[in-house]
């Protein structure tokens, strides 16, 4: 085994640099895997509460690349009003135009979307802890998804795959 025994330090890949790209770091100093225990809330008012036990994505962190996966089920819900957020294990890294925009892929059983809707994802942008489920609509159009549109009655299921760069 290889341990780094000082923060800061690891694998310096700078050798390999061409110098036809702007690099801010060839240095990779961390790697995490794990699970987090992840809150679907709405922006402005109510609760979405989720089943204990099925509540919870994993996620492995190389670098300052995240990579979220799992599913999650809706138990009840009590008058959410705004959009529909989830939490991230990492705040998203603010970049330089529009790279820190990240869409996370969603695959929804029995979410109720509007009749135009062909799909939903998560859209987060640099500096977020959080992403916004936000629906596709066949003109394509992207609104926010309105927590109300959850019903809650436990067959409500998100799957999640994604990737971000963390700060």
């Amino acid at each position: 085994n290889l341990v780094i025994g000082t923060s800061g330090k690891g694998i310096d890949f700078s050798a390999v640099s061409d110098g036809s790209r702007s690099v801010s770091s060839n240095l990779l100093d961390d790697y995490e895997e794990g699970a987090f225990t992840c809150t679907l809330t709405p922006s402005t008012s109510g609760s979405i509460t989720l089943n204990t036990g099925k509540d919870t994505l994993s996620y492995t962190k190389i670098g300052r690349v995240v990579h979220i996966s799992g599913r999650i089920n809706i138990a009840s819900v009590s008058s959410p009003v705004g959009n529909a957020n989830l939490n991230l294990p990492f705040t998203a890294a603010n970049l330089s135009e529009h790279s820190d925009y990240y869409s996370l892929k969603l695959t929804c059983h029995s979410l109720a979307m509007d009749a135009t809707g062909i799909g939903l994802f998560g859209e987060l942008s640099g500096g977020n802890a959080t992403y916004t489920i936000t629906e596709e609509r066949r003109n394509s159009d992207w609104v926010t998804y309105a927590a109300a549109s959850i019903v809650g009655d436990g067959n409500d299921w998100i799957m999640f795959d994604g990737t971000y760069i963390a700060a």
